[in-house]
């Protein structure tokens, strides 16, 4: 593998590419279970968007962004489904720059992912009305077919 893909030695030390802020920064005394959450958060990224959260062409370039939180905007794959308003408000809220605005612990992420996949509200994204709409919609849509052919 390439420097981007091995643990780094020295003052920061790590795999470059899923590295929080705060461990870019060496500012190891900061880290707790946030920091890892931030490393999920951005292998999840790279595993919706089929590319890496932090994109470089040397491990100086993906350090500094990583010292900065300087993701790459997710995109879905070229000619796949757009990804979900609610998915990337998960994986924003757990790549948050500042650790006390993402997720209190995994759990929360867990339950957020679980509710995502479950086509209920997440705590990362408040739904607007449109989307209780469309929820209640495709709920309901054999009702409102038959319902429809009926009138």
């Amino acid at each position: 593998g390439t420097d981007l893909e091995r643990t780094q030695d020295g003052p920061v030390l790590g795999t470059p590419r899923y590295l929080s802020p705060e461990q870019a920064q060496g500012r190891y005394s900061e880290l707790d279970i946030r920091s890892d959450q931030y490393s999920l958060g951005l292998i999840l990224q790279e595993i919706l968007c089929l590319a890496p959260a932090y994109h470089g062409e040397s491990a100086e370039r993906v350090l500094e962004q990583a010292r900065k939180g300087q993701r790459q905007t997710m995109h879905a794959p070229l000619n796949s489904t757009p990804l979900p308003r609610a998915l990337k408000a998960i994986i924003d809220k757990a790549t948050a720059f500042n650790p006390a605005q993402r997720y209190a612990d995994l759990n929360m992420l867990a339950g957020d992912l679980r509710a995502f996949l479950k086509d209920e509200p997440v705590l990362a994204a408040p739904e607007v009305m449109n989307d209780k709409i469309q929820r209640w919609v495709f709920k309901h849509r054999p009702a409102i077919l038959i319902g429809l052919l009926l009138f």
